[in-house]
């Protein structure tokens, strides 16, 4: 709720769908980027003249999974794991670690479940 987004580089279908979920649970879509209403902008990729001057005024520019990982947890949930552009990469480092930490204590879990033994020492 409060949210006004925008979407770029989707087709028809898919801006529909990101519409359709933004406002039937409390945020409103405008097909335009304003510097003093929109709140955040949907994107494929760090390109276009709408990610250009979101990033110049400030604007989180997120892929649409931020989308539907909020309304899957019923609230919105920070941009930041979500952002395009500059803080990508950085993003993408810490998801690929924390990646591997729960593998290696996944494997290790399920390693000792099956050795009987039910608590890791690491």
């Amino acid at each position: 709720q409060g949210l006004c987004i925008t979407v770029s580089q989707y087709g028809k279908k898919d801006r529909e769908l990101l519409k359709k979920s933004v406002e039937s649970h409390g945020g409103s879509y405008t097909p335009t980027l304003d510097m003093n209403t929109t709140t955040i902008v949907i994107l494929n990729k760090a390109d276009g003249d709408k990610y250009r001057y979101a990033k110049r005024w400030k604007i989180p520019c997120i892929t649409s999974d931020w989308v539907y990982d909020s309304i899957e947890k019923g609230y919105c949930l920070s941009t930041e794991g979500y952002l395009i552009g500059k803080n990508c990469e950085l993003c993408l480092h810490h998801t690929i670690r924390k990646v591997k930490f729960l593998s290696k204590n996944w494997i290790l879990t399920k390693l000792y479940n099956f050795l009987g033994k039910s608590k890791l020492s690491t």
